[in-house]
């Protein structure tokens, strides 16, 4: 394990696997994984395989359950000096590998917003961070892709961020959120595919464009400092442009949605149907039914929900205590 985790960590060398891909097979070091029970590293879709040949697993472990094992104890063991044990353990693991994951994980400064967002949340919201951070990856895509960029596609976040990109930065977000010009005389200056997306990212480069001058002032970077100064004095004054049309896109869209409200009949068969499964299902959980267990918590949650007129991660996030009181 601690030679394979070398390999990852210099990504150069032979990597040492229980079985030899054929020559046709197709083969990346990506694809591995050490198993959860043996250690040996082995495909992760290749992992339920292997468990059933090994003495030590636990038969109530699924195929899922083992590659998110695997994932935590890959990440652990090549954490990077200056990425949290955290971050890997519990936004890194679960993320999907894709090109968007690569980023996330390689780039310096997405990975320092991910650390400061997942300080700040509890660990239940490690999948927020998650999308935050692959959100500012797939940012840095669509720069890439982008002309101007192309004598240099490998830059990182860092580099985007300075007064010189901006215009850059602007044609970024108008590919990723599929910018589509409008026309003035009809009170129509454009739109965006996605406005959300357009208003999330407004924040995050303001954040991540402070934790880089953070980063400058404890180093004494003055020249950094100054960049990064001229780069939120461009974006306070110029990204209101973008975030304007997504703004008011968005407000029509709100004006024009129309609300269905609920028969008092139809909220009446609901809650009776949930007291129906909860005392149900309370019957089942005695018997210790796990799968029993997981709908009655499901059912018991959509109660809270209604009664509450909560949303469902207000609710999903109350402790018992909360609830007693």
């Amino acid at each position: 394990m601690n030679i394979t985790a070398g390999f990852l960590k210099k990504k150069s060398g032979q990597l040492i696997v229980l079985r030899r891909p054929q020559e046709d097979e197709e083969s990346t070091a990506e694809m591995y994984g050490p198993c959860p029970f043996c250690l040996g590293f082995l495909k992760m879709s290749e992992l339920w395989r292997q468990k059933k040949s090994s003495q030590f697993a636990k038969d109530k472990t699924d195929s899922s359950s083992l590659r998110k094992m695997s994932k935590m104890m890959l990440a652990e063991s090549i954490a990077e000096p200056g990425v949290s044990s955290n971050l890997h353990k519990y936004v890194f693991s679960s993320m999907k590998r894709d090109q968007e994951s690569l980023i996330s994980k390689n780039d310096p400064l997405i990975c320092k917003f991910g650390m400061d967002h997942l300080d700040t949340k509890s660990v239940r919201s490690a999948h927020v961070v998650s999308q935050q951070m692959r959100l500012l990856s797939r940012l840095l895509l669509e720069i890439r892709k982008l002309p101007p960029c192309c004598p240099a596609p490998n830059k990182d976040l860092a580099h985007i961020l300075n007064p010189s990109h901006f215009d850059v930065l602007v044609e970024g977000i108008k590919k990723l959120c599929k910018y589509q010009a409008g026309n003035l005389h009809d009170d129509c200056p454009g739109s965006f595919s996605t406005p959300s997306v357009v208003l999330k990212l407004g924040p995050y480069l303001k954040e991540c464009a402070m934790l880089q001058r953070g980063k400058a002032l404890r180093e004494g970077d003055v020249d950094v400092v100054s960049s990064v100064d001229r780069f939120l004095q461009l974006h306070v004054s110029e990204y209101k442009k973008l975030s304007s049309i997504a703004v008011k896109q968005k407000d029509t869209a709100k004006f024009n949605k129309q609300d269905m409200l609920p028969l008092t009949s139809d909220i009446k068969k609901l809650r009776d149907y949930q007291v129906a499964e909860i005392e149900r299902l309370s019957k089942l959980v005695n018997e210790d039914n796990i799968s029993s267990y997981r709908q009655l918590c499901n059912v018991f949650l959509s109660r809270v929900i209604c009664f509450n007129k909560r949303r469902s991660g207000e609710a999903s996030l109350m402790k018992i205590a909360s609830y007693k009181d």
